[in-house]
Formats: C-alpha cells, structure tokens, sequence
C-alpha cells in the first residue's frame, strides 16, 4: 500500500518501503501520537500508556514479537481519530450533550464478543483502564481498585473479562 505508484508520483517519492526502517516507522506513529495527545492537557501522553499497558497484556498471554510491534503502534495510534474533535468537545468539564456524541457502543460494524479480534478487545480494555485511571475535565483521577472495579462489574458486557483480569495481573 504504501509503494502505491499514484501515490509515490504525488508524493515524488519511489520504494518508500525500501527506505522506512522499522524504527521509522516506529518514530512516526510516537510523533502522531504526541500530536493527538496534544489535543488536550488531560490526554498527556494517554497514547503511549495505552500502547504500553498493551504491550504488557499481549506479553503476558503469549503474542509473538511481530503481532506485539503491531499492536505497540495501533496503542500509539487508536485515538487518531480525535484530530478532528474540537477541543471544546474533548475539554469539556461536563456531560456531553445529544448533540456532541455519538452512541458509543459497540465496535466497527456493530461486532460483539468474539467477532471482534483479539488486538482490538486488548486496546480498549488498555484505553478505559488509562482513560478511568487518569484526570480528565469532569472528575479526578481513580484509584486502581475502583478503575477494576468498574471495568469488571459496570463495563463486564463491553470489555473481555479475561484482558481486564490479565491487566489487573500485570498491574497489581
């Protein structure tokens, strides 16, 4: 995809795969994030937390390196889509109105349980334990016991139970 001949003419840019290491890549997708964590004081460095803590998860149920790389950079990457939010949205210290958001539930497609892949159930369960362990406008920080709390009897039908006890592992 990347060595698209369209997009290379455009770009004046040939081989692009030949030219980008690993580690490239890697300094793009940390530079993207720092970008979309800048959004708001309160996401300072959430991206990097998430692509930590599922870095660790997919350590601890067995990923090999490749499958751990990948799901270090969606970490980095998952909330890209938060560019284009205004930040009076994303700051807001209260309750979002109706016109501001979205349902929220589910995933692409409207999947559920299984349908949705492994790498995904490990970044949303990465995401609610930085986003409820963290201050955001409207309430503090929580401490780790009520984040799991939450996560285990509150949210036990939007995140996979078996990531959210391996995090608690990891964590605790």
């Amino acid at each position: 995809m990347l060595n698209n001949p369209a997009l290379n003419i455009s770009l004046g840019i040939e081989n692009i795969e030949e030219k980008l290491t690993v580690d490239d890549i890697d300094r793009i997708c940390q530079a993207f994030a720092m970008i979309i964590d800048a959004k708001s004081n309160y996401t300072y460095e959430h991206s990097s937390r998430v692509a930590k803590y599922s870095v660790a998860i997919s350590k601890k149920i067995g990923f090999d390196e490749e499958k751990i790389k990948f799901i270090y950079r969606a970490g980095l990457l998952h909330d890209i889509g938060k560019l284009g939010i205004p930040s009076s949205i994303i700051d807001k210290p209260g309750k979002l109105t109706n016109e501001q958001k979205l349902n929220g539930k589910g995933y692409h497609r409207k999947l559920k349980g299984q349908e949705i892949n492994v790498e995904s159930r490990i970044l949303a369960v990465a995401d609610v334990f930085d986003a409820l362990h963290s201050e955001r406008p409207y309430r503090p920080a929580m401490p780790i016991e009520k984040v799991f709390k939450i996560m285990q009897e509150e949210m036990k039908e939007e995140l996979d139970q078996n990531i959210v006890l391996t995090l608690k592992e990891i964590i605790q």
